[in-house]
């Protein structure tokens, strides 16, 4: 069984967008929980000459072989800028992917011998 949920909310006083994106999906086997969220801050840029930087990036992965748990987190954050009516706008974004897995039964994830064959 599968459920998704769709979220998106936009302020325009505060100029952000935000959009998220739940499932939830549960076999025989575990069950899964997915976040997937994207938010958008535009502000006016006062650099005249913007230098591009490279988005930072930062994962994380856990297990916990106890309660059978397997978690994953990935971030990345950065901006870009965008020339609309003469101005340039400096966009800030946060993008995020979060994994959880609840395995049900004592064989946890599959080996690497077994996945590869």
């Amino acid at each position: 069984m599968k459920k998704l949920q769709f979220k998106r909310l936009n302020d325009p006083k505060k100029k952000m967008k935000l959009v998220r994106i739940t499932s939830r999906t549960e076999d025989n086997e575990c069950i899964t929980h997915v976040l997937k969220k994207f938010t958008y801050k535009v502000s006016v840029s006062e650099e005249k000459e913007p230098k591009t930087v490279a988005p930072e990036v930062f994962i994380k992965k856990s297990f916990n072989t106890r309660r059978r748990v397997e978690k994953f987190n990935f971030l990345v954050k950065g901006h870009f800028f965008v020339k609309q009516k003469r101005m340039l706008l400096k966009v800030d974004f946060q993008h995020t992917l979060n994994i959880h897995i609840s395995w049900k039964h004592k064989a946890f994830s599959p080996k690497k011998s077994e996945a590869l064959t």
